[in-house]
């Protein structure tokens, strides 16, 4: 996954499928974004019957979480910062608990860790 963009073009050509409660198709200013409509976890599921590129999805907990329940993350990175926030919401509140494999640690050059996990084959 850490492959998947190999420079900024990468980002700006690459599909976009935005969820949102709020936006309408009108309010995406990218020509290759489109914007989810109906459950979230039904779109991802046909985007990953296709054929094309990973599906990285950054900045929800809850579609991370939808989709982990779901049975559709092959890998889960995540960025851990070395700050003590106290409080907020976590990526896993109220979810049953998931076994995972580690399958890659980075440590970047401002000592967070990028730590990815797939599911865990039994």
């Amino acid at each position: 996954m850490s492959s998947l963009f190999h420079s900024v073009d990468g980002v700006a050509s690459a599909p976009k499928h935005v969820a949102s409660r709020t936006l309408s198709p009108e309010d995406l200013t990218s020509s290759n974004s489109t914007l989810i409509t109906g459950d979230p976890v039904d779109y991802v599921r046909t985007l990953k019957e296709g054929t094309g590129a990973d599906i990285a999805v950054q900045g929800s907990l809850s579609i991370v979480s939808q989709l982990l329940e779901a049975g559709l993350i092959d890998a889960l990175t995540l960025a851990i910062h070395s700050v003590v926030a106290g409080a907020g919401r976590g990526i896993f509140d109220g979810d049953a608990p998931k076994r995972l494999s580690l399958t890659d640690v980075q440590n970047t050059s401002k000592g967070n860790l990028l730590v990815t996990n797939g599911p865990r084959q039994d």
